[in-house]
């Protein structure tokens, strides 16, 4: 196994493992759509997610496929000095994609969501400006267990070593918790959405200060 550096287009691949990786989401969100279309809309998102600042690390198997990835982004966001009319036209062809492929239905659920997840969020307390965020991890059900995903995540904590790193975890994730709290991220509240709760984490920098946070 080893791990690479992703870009636009690995959208697909990435799609791919988020299917096998979150089945509950995909089901819930986009039961009845058919695979073409699913794995249209999902690739497409990715892909925005990637055009627009995100960044990914790929693992890859001896076979050259690809088992898992982790999406990661800074801030502030490079992207709005190098904007082209190359990557606007992007935008609007992968955007249209996404249209075409979801439903009104699972565009007013998906927002809906993102609307409790605001509205449902309680911090413990306040941490530092978000500087640097994990987006998206995930590995391939075959391969789980065997520390991929702990890999993925230490290679983008170092992309990441001069930022305070947020993400949010299931709550019933245990493993996904003991792998984070390992790579020393803290609580620091917890929120809920359409499908149960998650925990809200950061790992602060080596910069912090301790005494300008609001600890209770």
């Amino acid at each position: 196994m080893r791990l690479e550096a992703g870009s636009i287009t690995n959208a697909q691949e990435i799609a791919q493992i988020y299917q096998t990786a979150f089945p509950e989401s995909v089901r819930f969100f986009f039961g009845s759509k058919k695979p073409a279309r699913l794995n249209s809309l999902l690739t497409n998102s990715f892909g925005l997610v990637l055009l627009w600042g995100g960044q990914v690390l790929l693992a890859r198997n001896w076979e050259h496929q690809v088992v898992g990835y982790c999406i990661y982004s800074k801030k502030p966001n490079p992207i709005w000095r190098n904007l082209s009319w190359q990557m606007l036209g992007s935008t609007l062809r992968m955007g249209g994609s996404v249209l075409i492929s979801i439903r009104p239905s699972e565009v007013i659920r998906l927002a809906f969501n993102k609307l409790i997840m605001a509205v449902q969020a309680k911090r413990y307390w306040s941490p530092p400006p978000e500087k640097g965020r994990i987006v998206s991890i995930a590995v391939s059900p075959t391969v789980q267990g065997s520390g991929i995903g702990t890999q993925l995540l230490t290679a983008a904590l170092q992309k990441l070593d001069k930022h305070s790193v947020f993400l949010n975890v299931r709550t019933k994730n245990q493993a996904g918790r003991r792998m984070y709290e390992g790579a020393n991220f803290q609580y620091y509240g917890q929120t809920k959405d359409l499908l149960g709760e998650w925990l809200m984490m950061v790992r602060l920098s080596e910069t912090t200060n301790p005494s300008h946070l609001d600890f209770p």
